[in-house]
């Protein structure tokens, strides 16, 4: 069966991909919110979070839809996160959505149901990843380290980090793995 693409079809989609049931409209919200890829290479989980939309049009077998109209628009800050959740999977051995699961307590938004949510606290826990105001060693980011990581003494910034680095230095950490 042939689904034609809307934002509320591909919404659902990614939904299912994260079977997070808590709170729909923090996930909205998360997909409503452009995700901002200025340090490094994190315009890789930019892209990443943009692959979705292939995947979704093949997986709804819509090829009218172009690739340069998959990607028009920004990667949204959902988009970012679950693939972000499925590389860490390669660390920690979890799920999809139980590392998706995990992102959303560090982002202190695991505990929001749809009757608690509030839209200016979850604004507020994406401008701190959006505009990297966490602290050095990732309090508040989406990779909170315990210690600071061996090489980099005192130089080391989780705000100054592309996302990938963050997470391998808290994988190491974390898992004793590094990619």
């Amino acid at each position: 069966m042939l689904v034609r693409y809307n934002e509320e079809t591909y919404f659902q989609y990614l939904c299912g991909l994260v079977n997070w049931k808590p709170c729909k409209k923090v996930l909205r919200h998360l997909h409503s919110v452009p995700f901002a890829a200025y340090i490094g290479l994190d315009s890789n989980r930019a892209w990443d979070g943009k692959e979705l939309r292939r995947n979704f049009r093949n997986a709804i077998r819509d090829y009218d839809l172009s690739d340069a109209e998959l990607m028009a628009e920004r990667c949204s800050m959902l988009e970012m996160l679950i693939p972000l959740a499925k590389r860490m999977t390669g660390f920690t051995e979890n799920s999809v959505p139980d590392d998706f699961m995990w992102l959303m307590r560090n982002m202190h938004l695991d505990d929001m149901t749809d009757n608690t949510y509030d839209e200016s606290f979850v604004q507020k826990r994406i401008d701190i990843i959006n505009n990297r105001t966490y602290g050095a060693f990732g309090e508040n980011s989406l990779f909170p380290l315990d210690r600071t990581p061996e090489g980099y003494a005192k130089k080391w910034d989780s705000a100054e980090r592309e996302l990938w680095a963050q997470l391998n230095e808290w994988a190491w950490q974390q898992h004793g793995v590094l990619w």
